[in-house]
């Protein structure tokens, strides 16, 4: 009796520790894709109707983006796959300059995406604005990967 009431309290406490811990999983899963947008609310201190006006922004400027990596993707594998192919310099820099404008492109709607919320701004939060401005690149800076795979 004694051996089968210590294996269902280990069994409970593994249990109740596999949920806490994919609690804490999912939970972090959830902050880190909303961090960005909640770090702009909060510096900028929207009121409702600019929040939903940013809503709007971020939908449209999401779409934008996603068109964008979808056509950097496929620039991408195209290039990629001349490294199987004999050398062909004027293609592989024509993907190049095409994957270059791209990018180019994606920067032009992110700084038209943030000037688009500055536009949201009343004057009283131009210098919560400013300062925004100067935190751009630590808040959507991608999170920390682990050591390149060899």
């Amino acid at each position: 009796m004694n051996r089968s009431k210590f294996y269902i309290g280990a069994i409970v406490v593994l249990l109740l520790s596999n949920i806490v811990l994919i609690s804490f999983i999912l939970s972090r899963k959830g902050k880190r894709g909303h961090e960005p947008k909640e770090k702009v609310i909060e510096i900028l201190d929207l009121d409702v109707n600019q929040r939903k006006d940013y809503e709007e922004l971020i939908t449209a400027h999401q779409a934008s983006m996603r068109a964008k990596r979808d056509a950097l993707f496929g620039l991408k594998n195209e290039l990629y796959t001349q490294l199987s192919k004999p050398m062909q310099d004027q293609q592989t820099d024509s993907l190049l300059t095409a994957i270059s404008m791209l990018q180019k492109e994606v920067e032009m709607i992110n700084y038209d995406h943030f000037s688009d919320i500055r536009a949201l701004c009343r004057p009283d939060q131009m210098d919560n604005f400013n300062t925004l401005a100067q935190e751009l690149a630590q808040i959507f800076k991608p999170e920390k990967q682990g050591p390149p795979r060899k």
